[in-house]
């Protein structure tokens, strides 16, 4: 069986193990989908899923974040 990538993460937050965020994902869409993960009433009640969740989420933030930091950075390098 080949899984994408969402669903790998999915299965690990299910089973409250925090997934690697990596600068090549799509954070928003990830972050979006992570979230639903916390509104779910079958899952918002486990603390470990919780946090695993809440934790990747940080995580795609803080890369997210930093990407953002070095383009601008590029830019004004580049125009500088």
């Amino acid at each position: 069986m080949n899984l994408s990538k969402e669903n790998k993460e999915f299965i690990e937050l299910i089973n409250g193990k925090v997934p690697v965020a990596t600068r090549w994902d799509y954070h928003s869409s990830h972050v979006t989908d992570h979230l639903r993960i916390l509104s779910d009433p079958n899952f918002k009640s486990c603390p470990e899923i919780v946090a695993a969740t809440l934790q990747h989420i940080q995580d795609h933030l803080e890369i997210n974040k930093a990407c953002i930091l070095e383009r601008v950075l590029n830019e004004e390098l580049y125009e500088g």
